[in-house]
């Protein structure tokens, strides 16, 4: 079973509604103390599963010998609303207590840039952690 810790939710309705909460179910919980479920990371490759085993969430590994293994799995962070749903939190809000993160460069654009690196979308679990439903999260990361 997963820990449940408690954490209290920003004040900010936007930020809830940022996570694709209903805005009355945001403005319902904006600054409140919520129970939440903490789901550990689980390293790839690291428990067999069985063909009825397959993961809902994600996806999983299959060896030369056919047997079916779990793939990475980052830490996730749920809490449950009166109606029962479940609802995904950031996972950086374990660590940032739900405030907001700094901006990468707060600084203005002011020629034209040519960017050099590679651009990293949002992950599965990315989408995840704003309640974006695991199988459109995964049509949007293919």
């Amino acid at each position: 079973m997963a820990p449940i810790e408690i954490i209290t939710l920003p004040s900010e309705k936007y930020r809830l509604e940022e996570m694709n909460l209903p805005a009355r179910l945001a403005k319902t919980l904006a600054g409140k103390t919520v129970p939440i479920e903490i789901v550990p990371e689980i390293m790839p490759m690291t428990m067999s599963l069985e063909a009825n085993d397959r993961p809902a969430e994600g996806s999983f590994w299959i060896d030369p010998d056919e047997k079916m293994w779990n793939d990475y799995c980052p830490a996730r962070v749920h809490f449950t609303d009166l109606e029962g749903r479940k609802w995904h939190l950031p996972r950086h809000w374990l660590t940032t207590k739900g405030t907001a993160l700094k901006e990468e460069s707060p600084y203005q654009v002011t020629q034209e840039i040519a960017w050099a690196g590679t651009l990293h979308l949002p992950s599965i679990w990315d989408l995840s952690d704003i309640n974006i439903e695991t199988g459109a999260a995964f049509r949007k990361c293919v």
